[in-house]
């Protein structure tokens, strides 16, 4: 067949097609979520739902991570990948949809379940559109990426370092900050690395009436908390994006029992690495400042997690072009500042050019009505209308080298 860019109204005929599908199984998803590094029945769901459309796929052995390609059936040497991740979060779900979590304590609350359909769906489309492209598609599925895992044993199974090489990857996200029907995406850097970080306060406990003759642990802790905030635009310029949270606090006191430790937990999220090193060092003078003046024993684990995502500029342009073609200039948002979120979709745009856009997952009345990572997150099953054929689309347009991208 000739090598033509098949038609929108093509993609969104099959869309119809496959929608009911991809629904049910949205909702089996959501229903049966599982933790990063457990996804023992999400994995087989999406290994046994595409080698029952005719896709190749295979699941990593030692891992969750399911691998799958599609080959055109014209002559052509490129390859892509496109990624979705399949790991739920920690949180009792509160969302009152009709298909919530049956596992208590835990629900997607991320979208995970909304992008592991989405790339189902994109699977199940591009293998229906085999006679009019040539080259592979890797299909990557992701377990573990809120816990910054599952990209090791990607990279270590070869994905990307196996020929076909990609010479690109994509990945989309549902969000509720943006209505049904748009995408949004924005060129470079399109978040923050992550750093976690944990600080434990050891002293003496005793009695809550006798301060004195104890080391209070809590105000210790309740100034070093406040000092964090000191770090942006003291020692990191102000105009730098960086932001320092708190986010845990345990101690082993009661009401009227002064602890003997305390713990607090949180992020540091900014661009550089070189940032996140001026916290870490400056967390380390205030920890032995504390000690010298109180003689108390402070401790610090600082992690630095995942790096900044960065978009390709000139993949994103052309991703721009493309999907203002399919859906309309004024559905395609551009964003214009990077968000204080991570994603270890950043290990792989380190490695090749990559895009990571979002799919409107809300009516326009319901934007920021809910938050991700909260227990009444709710997006709709009607993101997939638009995020299927989007990243169809812009699949083909690169394999084809049209609409702006240049063929690799």
């Amino acid at each position: 067949m000739k090598d033509e860019l098949i038609s929108k109204e093509k993609l969104f005929s099959l869309i119809q097609d496959i929608y009911p599908q991809l629904t049910a199984l949205r909702h089996e998803l959501h229903e049966q979520p599982e933790l990063g590094g457990q996804e023992v029945r999400t994995s087989q769901l999406v290994l046994h739902t595409l080698q029952k459309w005719g896709i190749r796929a295979e699941q990593i052995p030692g891992s969750t991570a399911v691998i799958g390609s599609i080959i055109g059936e014209l002559p052509s040497g490129v390859c892509i990948a496109l990624r979705a991740e399949m790991d739920a979060l920690p949180i009792e779900e509160a969302s009152g949809v009709a298909y919530t979590s049956q596992i208590p304590h835990v629900m997607h609350a991320c979208g995970h379940d909304v992008n592991t359909s989405n790339l189902l769906g994109t699977a199940w489309m591009l293998q229906k559109l085999r006679p009019y492209f040539g080259g592979t598609i890797k299909l990557i599925f992701q377990p573990a990426e809120e816990i910054c895992g599952g990209v090791k044993e990607i990279l270590a199974y070869g994905v990307l370092r196996d020929a076909p090489q990609p010479s690109a990857i994509l990945a989309a996200h549902v969000s509720p900050r943006y209505a049904l029907g748009q995408i949004a995406v924005r060129e470079g850097f399109a978040n923050m690395a992550a750093s976690s970080f944990a600080i434990t306060l050891h002293g003496r406990g005793g009695h809550a009436a006798s301060p004195h003759r104890s080391d209070d642990l809590i105000l210790a802790a309740a100034e070093l908390i406040t000092r964090l905030q000191q770090i942006q635009g003291h020692l990191v310029n102000h105009i730098e994006p960086a932001l320092v949270v708190v986010s845990a606090i345990q101690s082993d006191g009661q009401g009227n029992v002064l602890p003997r430790t305390v713990r607090f937990s949180g992020t540091v999220r900014a661009q550089t690495r070189e940032i996140h090193d001026v916290y870490r060092v400056q967390m380390k003078k205030f920890l032995e400042a504390e000690e010298m003046c109180l003689g108390i024993k402070a401790e610090l684990n600082f992690h630095f997690g995942t790096p900044a995502m960065y978009n390709s500029p000139e993949l994103t342009k052309a991703f721009k072009q493309a999907e203002g073609e399919l859906l309309g200039v004024q559905q395609v948002i551009a964003v214009d500042r990077p968000t204080n979120g991570s994603e270890n979709f950043a290990e792989f745009s380190e490695r090749l050019p990559a895009v990571y856009f979002h799919i409107g997952g809300v009516q326009p009345e319901n934007i920021g009505r809910v938050a991700v990572h909260s227990a009444e997150f709710c997006v709709e099953d009607m993101a997939l209308q638009t995020g299927v054929p989007a990243m169809a689309w812009a699949a083909l347009c690169i394999l084809q080298g049209k609409h702006g991208f240049v063929q690799v």
